[in-house]
């Protein structure tokens, strides 16, 4: 009888415990939002820089992920390389190409694969 009666005692501070933290942060959130009402500018200005710099962080990050992972999946992916086709126009213009002839291929093949 004694035990059931500690039991049900520990289950009601656990319930104690869980509604006062509820209730904190409940408080946290109206203390926050009273500040935030009462510096409107300050907290702009504040949230807008904590905007932009995640913005900042996500976007250099994702460039950073897939500059690290482009063409990871193939075997031999550090055998990859780009030919670069430079072309001058009869004006004078230079321009670089990456599309080359198709014939390309089996020169390249006979020339550095012996």
């Amino acid at each position: 009888m004694g035990n059931r009666k500690s039991e049900i005692a520990n289950n009601l501070k656990i319930i104690n415990h869980k509604i006062l933290i509820q209730t904190m942060i409940k408080n946290y959130f109206k203390i926050a939002w009273r500040n935030l009402m009462k510096n409107k500018v300050f907290s702009f200005i504040n949230i807008f820089g904590l905007t932009i710099g995640l913005v900042s962080f996500l976007l250099i990050a994702l460039y950073v992920f897939d500059e690290l992972t482009f063409d990871r999946f193939h075997k031999k992916g550090d055998n990859i390389y780009r030919i670069i086709e430079f072309q001058t126009t009869p004006e004078g213009k230079e321009t670089k190409i990456a599309g080359v002839p198709y014939q390309l291929a089996e020169k390249a093949k006979s020339v550095f694969l012996k």
